[in-house]
């Protein structure tokens, strides 16, 4: 329903006028194309918008019926006359034509029915111009094709190397053992895999080794981050549309990586289970199957019981992608990790970079044992990365080495630590702070390996801190002797 009087009236001329003019300037100003015809199909309005996108002059459209104007559309070809036909809309369809200038223009379009407030009825077109985001979609899809294609000849060294990209996943926590144990299962099968975990934990090399040590190895890997793309261009680039290939025909053979599945909606997220339920894959507006053969790898950055009580991620989805379900910890789950992390990353830019670090201080260990490390592992790396950057050849790296952002945090927690203490009972004896705290660090050190019965897993535990930090810490107050 359209308020505060007629849209249009009849002039002299019998041309249509907007009576409203505080809507008209508002429809004007939209950055979408807004077309809006009466009963008859006649036009009543017509932004700025639309026609830049169909390439006319307002006054070539206003007042004429739009077989007058668009002499190629028909009945059924028209959605604007559909929308007046059966009264239903027509939401995000997309359409590709050459316009009255002769650009190729690109579209999403969502027609309704409307009602005038003289109660007359008409229809009401949107229309967003998409044409420079889809050429660069589709110059991406060409190269990661181009891409695919040179991988799959599968004669290079750098692909013959990449076959052992497990080795490349750093750890040998509990958790990160059961983790990769479960990838190296999963690539002797061709079933789904979900994998989850926080932004920076590895969730893509996780993928990458599966592939790479499957059967489908030599076929292409194709990824595709799902929260990317609008959803209005998600669903062709995926499945693909007219006479162009998407995303799951160019990785026919082999894997599909699509990241952060649960951003796509329920009727993408439907159209995904299709494909894994019946391999079979229709193009956005075509009406043929095809057979397509591709494994399916998803990843969540969330825990995917989470997405779907958040109504994010489907449950009969989730069942048949979460055959293999790898749940990757996060760095603070696994600090016992630290140490071979960071030998790792000095060891790799040491030769990226012709470098000669040789290695980290100790206290440098501690210092990372109480960091939350929000960005995982991959903030590790940048963090080394700058490190290594820094700091002299033949050196080793020390706080003062890190990123500036991270010694600020470390100096603020410290700075928060010893304002919680109480300074005057602690200094009663007349000992200086740093001995008085020494102390009671050595003394809950000691404790906790008593409790323990000299465990020194289970110590760490207590002590809330990694066994690699309390064995420093047990050689430092020399309370090895004795402990295994």
């Amino acid at each position: 329903m359209i308020a505060g009087g007629d849209l249009m009236k009849e002039s002299e001329e019998g041309r249509p006028l907007m009576d409203d003019s505080s809507l008209y300037s508002i429809l004007n100003a939209l950055n979408e194309g807004i077309h809006i015809v009466d009963k008859k199909g006649r036009t009543v309005f017509f932004n700025d918008m639309a026609a830049r996108i169909d390439g006319l002059k307002k006054e070539e459209v206003l007042g004429k019926n739009i077989f007058e104007v668009y002499p190629s559309l028909t009945l059924e070809s028209s959605t604007l006359m559909q929308v007046l036909k059966t009264g239903k809309a027509i939401r995000n369809m997309q359409q590709t034509f050459i316009n009255f200038r002769g650009e190729k223009i690109t579209t999403i379009n969502t027609t309704v029915p409307i009602r005038f407030a003289s109660d007359e009825v008409g229809a009401m077109e949107i229309s967003q111009d998409i044409t420079r985001f889809k050429e660069l979609v589709e110059t991406l899809n060409r190269f990661r094709h181009q891409l695919n294609s040179n991988l799959t000849d599968g004669h290079t060294e750098q692909h013959r190397e990449s076959n052992d990209s497990f080795n490349r996943i750093i750890g040998d926590s509990n958790q990160m053992m059961t983790a990769l144990e479960q990838a190296r299962k999963a690539a002797l099968t061709t079933s789904p895999v979900l994998i989850s975990g926080e932004v920076g934990t590895g969730k893509e090399l996780f993928a990458r080794s599966i592939h790479n040590n499957s059967s489908r190895q030599e076929k292409p890997f194709v990824v595709q981050d799902c929260g990317a793309l609008p959803l209005e261009l998600l669903g062709s680039t995926l499945f693909g549309a007219g006479g162009r290939s998407g995303l799951f025909e160019q990785a026919r053979g082999g894997t599909i990586l699509l990241e952060r599945v649960d951003s796509l909606d329920f009727p993408l997220q439907a159209r995904v289970l299709g494909v894994l339920q019946d391999r079979k894959l229709r193009r956005v507006g075509g009406s043929q199957e095809m057979s397509i053969d591709v494994r399916i790898i998803t990843t969540i950055n969330s825990a995917a019981e989470q997405a779907m009580e958040e109504g994010k991620l489907r449950q009969d989805l989730f069942y048949r992608l979460s055959v293999v379900y790898i749940k990757i910890p996060a760095l603070r789950q696994r600090l016992e990790d630290l140490p071979v992390l960071i030998e790792y990353f000095i060891e790799g830019y040491n030769k990226m970079f012709d470098r000669s670090v040789r290695g980290f201080e100790e206290d440098l260990l501690e210092i990372f044992s109480a960091y939350e490390w929000p960005g995982n592992v991959r903030e590790l790396q940048h963090a080394l990365e700058s490190a290594v950057n820094s700091v002299d050849n033949d050196s080793y790296i020390g706080f003062k080495d890190l990123p500036e952002y991270l010694q600020e945090k470390f100096k603020s927690k410290e700075s928060s630590y010893h304002e919680r203490l109480d300074v005057n009972s602690l200094l009663k004896k007349g000992d200086s702070l740093p001995h008085v705290i020494e102390e009671m660090e050595k003394e809950m050190v000691a404790d906790a390996l008593d409790k323990s019965e000299g465990n020194i897993s289970q110590a760490a535990k207590i002590l809330g801190i990694s066994r690699q930090s309390l064995q420093y810490k047990m050689k430092k107050f020399k309370l090895w002797e004795g402990r295994g």
